[in-house]
């Protein structure tokens, strides 16, 4: 599934309008899919509780734990690349975006590299501005 820009939160932003709690995360898959909805929530306003520093430290808990969990997963790590970007990283968010595209480009999932480059791209060119 692809996870950059705004196509992370669509699907999230019409199904759930606050996020609670997980009722219990197992696999890798689930802590980064739960780290998405977090992210994408935040990133389309939706009213959830804490500011932006807190909501993506949570999320990036989670993903951190999902990565323990399955240290191959493309998507925990671009996800992971545009968590460290909400919280400023500029390094560590590219760090993980190019890993996640390294995986994608070994898994032959051409299009989450081109959208993994264009996220890596935006991000330079963000903080370049700066």
């Amino acid at each position: 599934m692809p996870v950059l820009g705004l196509i992370i939160g669509l699907p999230y932003f019409f199904r759930s309008p606050k996020i609670e709690e997980p009722p219990k995360l197992v696999t890798a898959q689930d802590f980064v899919d739960y780290s998405e909805k977090i992210l994408a929530n935040k990133l389309f306003g939706v009213d959830i509780d804490g500011n932006r520093i807190e909501v993506c430290t949570k999320a990036l808990s989670y993903l951190n734990q999902g990565l323990k969990l399955d240290p191959n997963n493309a998507q925990g790590y671009a996800v992971r690349g545009l968590v460290q970007d909400c919280l400023n990283k500029y390094k560590a968010s590219i760090f993980d975006l190019q890993k996640a595209k390294n995986l994608y480009q070994s898994q032959g999932k051409v299009q989450d590299v081109k959208l993994t480059e264009s996220a890596i791209k935006s991000i330079k060119e963000k903080y370049k501005a700066r």
